[in-house]
């Protein structure tokens, strides 16, 4: 399984290609963002900005591809 992070989840376009991801059985999307939505997707969201060093923990916690 790959797992794809995506900054900017909360865009139009950040959804749309987390819709498109989540399509794939193969994929787990992690997406991130410091606001809501305005596209659903089913993925969990996390809420960073990406300046925060919790952020950088983040992707070394979880380990995207």
């Amino acid at each position: 399984m790959r797992r794809i992070l995506v900054t900017g989840a909360a865009t139009w376009t950040g959804g749309q290609l987390i819709q498109r991801l989540e399509s794939d059985p193969e994929v787990e999307v992690l997406a991130v963002d410091e606001l809501s939505p305005r596209v659903e997707f089913e993925s969990e969201s996390f809420d960073f900005q990406l300046d925060d060093p919790d952020f950088a923990h983040f992707i070394l916690d979880t380990r995207p591809d």
